[in-house]
């Protein structure tokens, strides 16, 4: 009888284990990428206006890397219930060739080595991606791409879920009608700094949540929360000044013989790692100084 309990209690326990890698499973597929290949890509591509095509190959680290970062962007968007589609590419499966008729003449498909982000519109090659293969980079660019501008948003909910994931978000509090200087500005700012989400809305449910007192005209979101505000009317210059002291990084960026002065006369103050990519200790002080540059930056933010 007690062996007989036992054998009961253990199949329990592998029943609970099967279902629960089988749950998992699901989740994690749900997410992935979609693979194209010769027989799809056609009817892929062709079913969605933004459609994005990661081509890689399973033997590089950088494939590798970007592709474990593309899943998690595919969470996100999925969460936001966006209808594009975050699709891969293989390689060494599927000939590039076959990406030839959604190119531009001038672009020859031998000569997208991977990894590779390609954003189609329309079933036209419309840009590649060039940023940091991270998730934060690569999550803003795909949404500034189905995003264009600034975004109207109407509900509290649709809101809290559209910011829940944005780093750094601005939101224009008021009419957002044609003869609104103050949109004028915002609209104008948001069209010509792609590496942030901009917002706008009068809707009371929002209004009356985010800004009662509607004392303020453009508000500042860090994942979601009200971080600071800009009140009054505004100028093309004080809200670019005003989204780039939340935005400007302040901690590692990689400077050049054109940028060296506006560092030192901009960042006061402003502390430069001097190196030699051939020197033998580089590695260790490199590392060293990111970390600590990297501790810093988490105890101003």
């Amino acid at each position: 009888m007690a062996f007989e309990m036992n054998m009961l209690k253990f199949l329990s326990l592998v029943i609970c284990f099967v279902f629960c890698f089988l749950k998992n499973t699901d989740n994690q597929d749900q997410f992935n990428l979609v693979i194209i290949n010769e027989s799809n890509a056609q009817k892929y591509i062709s079913m969605h206006n933004d459609f994005f095509i990661f081509i890689h190959s399973p033997w590089c680290k950088w494939s590798q890397r970007f592709h474990t970062n593309l899943i998690k962007v595919n969470e996100m968007l999925k969460y936001e219930s966006q209808s594009n589609y975050l699709s891969l590419f293989d390689v060494t499966l599927s000939d590039i060739n076959i990406l030839k008729d959604y190119l531009p003449s001038n672009i020859d498909p031998q000569t997208l080595t991977y990894p590779k982000l390609v954003y189609l519109q329309n079933g036209l090659v419309n840009d590649i991606y060039r940023g940091m293969f991270d998730v934060d980079n690569s999550y803003l660019w795909i949404k500034r791409k189905i995003q264009k501008n600034s975004l109207k948003v109407t509900l509290m909910q649709v809101f809290q879920t559209k910011v829940k994931f944005d780093k750094t978000s601005f939101m224009f509090f008021g009419d957002y009608s044609p003869g609104n200087s103050n949109f004028k500005v915002f609209n104008k700012v948001s069209n010509e700094i792609v590496s942030t989400s901009f917002y706008h809305t009068d809707e009371n449910i929002l209004f009356n949540y985010l800004n009662p007192n509607k004392n303020f005209t453009v508000g500042f979101f860090k994942y979601g929360v009200l971080n600071d505000t800009l009140s009054g009317n505004i100028t093309f210059d004080s809200l670019k000044q005003f989204i780039s002291s939340k935005t400007t990084k302040n901690f590692f960026d990689k400077v050049n013989e054109e940028s060296i002065q506006d560092i030192f006369i901009q960042r006061n103050p402003a502390i430069v790692f001097f190196c030699s990519k051939y020197d033998e200790e580089y590695i260790f002080y490199y590392r060293t100084f990111k970390r600590i540059a990297s501790d810093m930056r988490t105890k101003v933010q």
